[in-house]
């Protein structure tokens, strides 16, 4: 059996992902433009901007990803929360030792 070598694996998979992100720009671009203009009155797009429409999609569903799991973080106040945890949890263990 051949080894493939990393230099056609990485072009197999740099060509895979242009295709799947042209196809994804070109389904955005048919999709916005079927909708948009036609129930909301607002601009058809080109191609790029379908592209950018796509980023900004990810970016909003990474934001809202990590503001679920790093809730606590965001919130005001949220340093002092957690260092009223850790003395709590410390005075809970040198209350056991004694």
């Amino acid at each position: 059996m051949k080894e493939r070598s990393a230099f056609s694996r990485n072009m197999r998979l740099i060509v895979f992902n242009l295709v799947f992100i042209t196809g994804l720009g070109i389904g955005m671009l048919y999709v916005w433009n079927a909708i948009v203009p036609v129930f909301f009155g607002g601009p058809p797009v080109n191609f790029v901007q379908s592209l950018g429409v796509l980023l900004l999609l990810r970016l909003l569903v990474e934001l809202v990803r990590n503001f679920r799991t790093k809730a606590p973080d965001y919130r005001p106040g949220g340093e002092w929360r957690q260092k009223l945890r850790d003395k709590a949890i410390a005075e809970k263990d040198t209350d056991g030792d004694a």
